[in-house]
């Protein structure tokens, strides 16, 4: 039987977290702003709601999405500061607090965006998973959802990446999914997801993700529209979506990149988000940040270790 979700406000979590307000829920989890007792700083925690006592893998990827995002360590990763049960048994993980948007609502909100905005936001996408790609880590659910532009930090847009509960960890054995699930959210899923081939997925499943999340971001539509999702599989897997030469001033070579990201066939697309990333910042180099300019074109020497290694595998 499925838990309900319990109302939180006012309570302290593990001694240490005091729930201040929900602000924000989803069909399995709901997330609210917290304070540290001790230190009074803000948090945010997110909680696992409607958990059946008998469905120990959705417990598993929720406590293996705070592990990853913990271990990563990445700027633009949401850093996860600790994970525990509430007394009443149900899992919850405490995170930085983020203020600002989701690209979702700002989507929502202003249809299409710039080229040099889009590709801005989309490079530093392109980092954190760069870092979570080098520890054997794929997303495997990026959306417009599970992007969040960030106000008070460093710059405007600054992006963190959320939501690993369905990542693969490539070569380990302890991440349990069927081979003909799928997983992900349809609007940005993959051919190899579509069909179920989990055994195909790799860091070009996330790059297909980001082309449809750029491709939408760009022309004010998705890539691949049906009226059922078994319809929208279909066509992720069979069809080509609507040119961007007729939306807007893509430019071209742009264009020739979402159009790469979206092949049908894996080894067709860039092999790595750093490969995806170089090309939009030729195409555009008014898309970068006056703090970095350029991580694409850095050493591997030179880029910032995140976690030990091996410690993805471990997950």
């Amino acid at each position: 039987m499925a838990k309900d979700a319990p109302r939180l406000e006012g309570r302290v979590l593990g001694g240490s977290y005091q729930i201040l307000r929900k602000i924000g829920s989803g069909g399995m989890g709901a997330v609210y702003e917290a304070q540290s007792v001790r230190l009074g700083k803000r948090t945010a925690v997110k909680v696992l709601t409607g958990l059946s006592s008998s469905d120990a893998t959705t417990a598993q990827r929720f406590r293996r999405e705070a592990q990853i995002a913990s271990d990563l360590g990445h700027p633009h990763i949401v850093d996860v500061i600790d994970f525990n049960e509430t007394e009443d048994g149900i899992p919850y993980m405490v995170m930085e607090y983020l203020e600002g948007e989701d690209l979702e609502a700002v989507l929502g909100r202003v249809a299409r965006l710039p080229v040099e905005r889009a590709v801005f936001i989309t490079r530093q996408v392109c980092s954190a998973l760069h870092a979570a790609h080098g520890r054997g880590v794929i997303h495997r659910d990026l959306k417009p959802g599970n992007i969040f532009l960030c106000r008070n930090r460093d710059y405007e847009d600054f992006v963190k990446v959320v939501d690993f509960g369905i990542s693969k960890v490539l070569g380990s054995e302890s991440v349990q999914t069927s081979t003909a699930a799928v997983l992900g959210t349809p609007f940005y899923m993959a051919p190899e997801q579509a069909l179920g081939e989990s055994e195909r997925v790799g860091p070009w499943t996330d790059v297909f993700a980001l082309g449809a999340i750029l491709y939408r971001a760009l022309s004010g539509a998705q890539p691949f529209v049906a009226d059922s999702v078994p319809a929208l599989l279909y066509r992720i897997v069979h069809s080509e979506p609507a040119a961007l030469a007729g939306h807007g001033e893509v430019p071209e070579a742009v264009a020739r990149s979402i159009e790469r990201a979206l092949a049908k066939r894996p080894e067709d697309r860039h092999q790595s988000v750093r490969e995806l990333s170089s090309e939009l910042l030729a195409a555009v180099p008014a898309a970068a940040s006056a703090r970095d300019p350029g991580w694409e074109q850095r050493s591997e020497h030179d880029l910032p270790r995140t976690v030990t290694p091996g410690a993805g595998a471990a997950l």
